[in-house]
């Protein structure tokens, strides 16, 4: 996942946006959809570091699981990068 956003992320022009891109909208919309890509990268790449982390915690016995905070906190660690990137399109147009 990481390699395919990184390589999507070179290629701005290919995405779809919230709004008709012109010559004088696309560079600010092109910032702000790779903004939202490395993201977006950021949130999976943490909540992959969390997984590793409590599987170690797990298999050494200092947890019982996951716990009952993970899922709450890898959904809004995926979700914030889209909700922003929507927040400042929309104030955009």
């Amino acid at each position: 996942m990481f390699v395919g956003i990184t390589a999507l992320s070179k290629f701005p022009h290919a995405l779809n946006y919230p709004s008709t891109i012109t010559a004088t909208n696309a560079p600010g919309n092109y910032r702000g959809a790779v903004q939202l890509l490395q993201g977006l990268k950021t949130g999976i790449a943490l909540v992959f570091l969390l997984l590793v982390f409590r599987t170690y915690q797990t298999a050494t016995g200092q947890a019982g699981g996951l716990g009952g905070w993970f899922l709450p906190v890898a959904l809004v660690l995926l979700a914030l990068p889209g909700l922003w990137y929507t927040v400042l399109a929309k104030a955009k147009s």
